[in-house]
């Protein structure tokens, strides 16, 4: 009985004819290339445009986290075009806030005195006015006020004690040079070393400056740096738009051509088999 033989035809792809559809229907594809680009350049130029700044805010009392919170509640306002709600909390123009279309607040890593503020809007003129009124509504937060002047009266107390230890320090050094000049006193009498007086009030001094420092610069939220203002806009990304979309449009005429090339020819053999 002979060996039975089967032989498979396989499946190649053809690239000749690939080309050769791709041949007979470029008009197809380039036309929806041109139809993409063009209406997504008109689009881009009847969008609103967007400029978008940043700038550093220093938080010397109140947490970064707690910061973000805040913000976020102007952002969610924002959101929902509460711009009454707005208006009370940041004193600005209605006008303003509706071409205002998002703050952002970043927490700088490793940092905990200072955030970034990012403001989105359609009028860059307005930057500066809007960083303004958000430095002032976070100052003007009871939450915030409660905390400096928490902070406040913790410097100041710790102050009255530096300025007491100070004075003490100063009697005790002024009796102790006394004795010394009249003879009467040496270490083993005072049981310890004057020399010791001298240095404890030169540590207070130092730490009187700081605390009178930190007292000076309790001033709640402040700006770091000023908002630039934009020359571009920070969206449409007018040329990014177009590429995707004319990307787009050549892949799906691609195809679109092959699928009219597959139907044409799934009707032809169900004519021919009629």
């Amino acid at each position: 009985m002979g060996e039975e033989r089967y032989y498979y035809e396989e499946d190649e792809i053809d690239l000749y004819e690939l080309w050769l559809v791709v041949k007979k229907r470029w008009k197809i594809i380039l036309g929806l290339f041109l139809c993409a680009t063009i209406l997504t350049t008109i689009a881009s130029f009847l969008i609103t445009p967007v400029y978008k700044s940043h700038f550093l805010v220093k938080t010397p009392v109140v947490p970064t986290n707690e910061a973000k919170s805040l913000i976020d509640i102007i952002n969610t306002f924002l959101k929902e075009r509460k711009y009454k709600q707005l208006k009370n909390l940041l004193n600005l123009e209605e006008n303003i806030l509706q071409n205002l279309k998002k703050i952002s607040c970043k927490l700088t890593r490793g940092e905990k005195q200072s955030l970034t503020l990012e403001i989105e809007t359609t009028h860059k003129e307005d930057i500066p006015r809007i960083s303004d009124a958000l430095i002032g509504y976070l100052n003007r937060s009871q939450y915030v006020a409660e905390r400096i002047q928490a902070e406040k009266e913790k410097l100041e107390k710790q102050k009255e004690l530096l300025l007491s230890k100070l004075n003490e320090m100063r009697t005790l050094r002024k009796t102790t040079l006394k004795k010394i000049e009249d003879g009467k006193g040496n270490i083993i009498i005072f049981g310890f070393n004057p020399m010791e007086i001298e240095r404890s009030i030169i540590r207070t001094k130092i730490q009187l400056l700081d605390t009178e420092k930190n007292l000076k610069l309790l001033k709640g939220f402040e700006k770091i740096t000023q908002p630039f203002i934009p020359e571009r806009p920070f969206k449409p990304k007018k040329k990014l738009m177009v590429a995707v979309s004319g990307i787009t449009a050549l892949f799906f005429g691609v195809f679109l051509i092959f699928f009219l090339e597959w139907l044409d020819k799934a009707r032809q053999e169900h004519i021919r088999r009629r």
